[in-house]
């Protein structure tokens, strides 16, 4: 025990060590120019709101908990970004043991407003009744470039446990 705290010390001084002589020395610009940047946090950009009606489900034991698996019935889509009906799909998020530790995967389906058809796959991690997440969109049309974008958001279950709430941003890289 007493060994491995001593090769954690003699790491940690050695890894300050070099990067003390490393960003004072010319032979290592990529060290200097990480050490001398300042990175802008990315700006979100508010795309929708989602409610989805969850159907009745079933349990899954798996080796860590379970897997719940529960039919989405409808939803719809309401945003500035996007505005959609939602007409089928399935969310089989992981569950911890514990139930402190939440992996949500959902997959919906359904068209826009205006008969654009998508598919969205959802995952993330959270505890349950509340993850954030990562949203990738198939889509095409006016909403081709949804599919390329960094969409995160965050899904909160109703108490009721039959109603999933969905806050979706898109994010971009500030200047």
């Amino acid at each position: 025990m007493l060994t491995s705290h001593i090769r954690t010390v003699f790491s940690a001084a050695f890894t300050l060590a070099f990067l003390s002589t490393a960003t004072a020395n010319p032979l290592f610009p990529r060290v200097v120019a990480a050490f001398n940047t300042t990175a802008s946090p990315p700006i979100f950009d508010h795309l929708f709101t989602a409610q989805l009606t969850l159907g009745k489900g079933l349990n899954v034991t798996i080796p860590s908990g379970f897997r719940a698996v529960e039919p989405i019935e409808n939803g719809t889509i309401i945003g500035p970004g996007l505005n959609a009906t939602i007409t089928g799909g399935s969310a089989h998020n992981i569950v911890i043991y514990d139930e402190t530790v939440e992996i949500p995967e959902i997959n919906v389906f359904g068209t826009t407003d205006d008969g654009e058809p998508f598919f969205v796959t959802q995952t993330g991690i959270g505890h349950p009744g509340h993850q954030i997440s990562r949203f990738e969109i198939d889509i095409g049309g006016k909403y081709a470039p949804f599919a390329t974008s960094f969409i995160v958001g965050v899904i909160t279950l109703s108490s009721n446990n039959v109603t999933v709430t969905v806050e979706a941003w898109n994010t971009t890289a500030s200047t």
